[in-house]
């Protein structure tokens, strides 16, 4: 009998519920998680280390930017309603490397510390993975949802067993969903929403083509 798309969808989930909490796996995350945090601060810092080499140079070009912005606004307050669009370009070109400088001062006068013990980090880990498997036995269209979010290419590769036929499943699932950056100053709420380095494989969730989905 060939597996259908709703079966193999709830035996995902229940796959899922089961392995977002194995403890072997959460112990994993967190290393992991803790190793991609340390590697975010060290990057951060060599970049102000690098910015603060390069200050004085930054402060004298913001000052002579500060100056050009002056000059170029005075002239457009002068020219009234008949202003130049090459001015106000020009203008624009000029305050937009000013808040770039700026940016970057301020990287330099801000070093990142990683204040999170590797208790806290624990505690972030599993309470994560509780509201993931939260979702996942919710709202069943929510739960897919959430699935494609957080899961990216899936392999099922057949396998011959002492009952029958089963698919295993391979591939990895996103404990935080968000973007890929990794804040190490923020706390553990903050870092959710833009870290997702943080993957558990799929490794040992099996879908069975002989189980008929209950109705």
């Amino acid at each position: 009998m060939l597996i259908g798309q709703e079966t193999l969808e709830q035996q995902l989930l229940e796959g899922l519920c089961k392995l977002v909490l194995q403890p072997e796996r959460l112990g994993l995350a967190v290393t992991e998680f803790h190793r991609q945090l340390e590697k975010a601060l060290e990057d951060s810092k060599e970049t102000a280390r690098r910015t603060s080499a390069e200050a004085d140079g930054l402060k004298k070009e913001r000052a002579k930017l500060a100056a050009q912005a002056k000059n170029i606004t005075d002239a457009i307050k002068d020219n009234g309603h008949h202003q130049s669009p090459t001015l106000l370009s020009e203008l624009m070109k000029i305050e937009s490397r000013i808040e770039a400088i700026d940016q970057r001062l301020h990287q330099s006068n801000n070093i990142p510390e990683l204040t999170l013990t590797t208790d806290e980090l624990r505690a972030f880990v599993y309470k994560e993975a509780e509201n993931l498997k939260a979702l996942l036995q919710g709202d069943r269209f929510l739960a897919k949802q959430e699935i494609a979010k957080r899961i990216g290419r899936v392999v099922l590769t057949p396998k011959e067993t002492d009952t029958g036929r089963v698919c295993e499943v391979s591939g990895d699932i996103h404990l935080l969903a968000g973007d890929s950056r990794v804040l190490p100053n923020e706390p553990p709420e903050g870092i959710a929403q833009h870290y997702t380095g943080m993957r558990i494989p799929l490794a040992g969730v099996v879908l069975d083509p002989s189980q008929a989905l209950s109705a």
